[in-house]
């Protein structure tokens, strides 16, 4: 569970309330986490869609099982080379996209 936070004048602050705060987030900031939540996050359900462990996977990858499990972490910080030997034994690639 997420707990509010607390700020210097103890106030009680949501994680809505902070995400939404240009002081505390800047937008660069929210866009590194939203990446890592969106490209983390579907290389876990791609791999589990699949069935596969992250043994499974790291073989499949050339990679080992502590460095898929570094991967599907929130507070990683892969590499690209390091996504792309993820991902495509999965049958997925990654694609840049122009912000509309």
């Amino acid at each position: 569970m997420i707990m509010p936070a607390r700020t210097k004048k103890n106030e009680i602050r949501t994680f809505e309330d902070l995400w939404n705060d240009p002081n505390f987030l800047s937008p660069e900031e929210k866009a590194i986490i939203d990446l890592r939540v969106q490209l983390l996050g579907a290389l876990v359900e791609a791999r589990e869609k699949q069935g596969l462990t992250q043994t499974q996977l790291a073989l499949q990858s050339n990679m080992t099982q502590p460095e898929i499990a570094r991967l599907e972490r929130l507070d990683a910080n892969p590499k690209i080379d390091t996504l792309l030997r993820a991902t495509l034994p999965l049958g997925y690639t990654l694609k840049l996209e122009r912000i509309e």
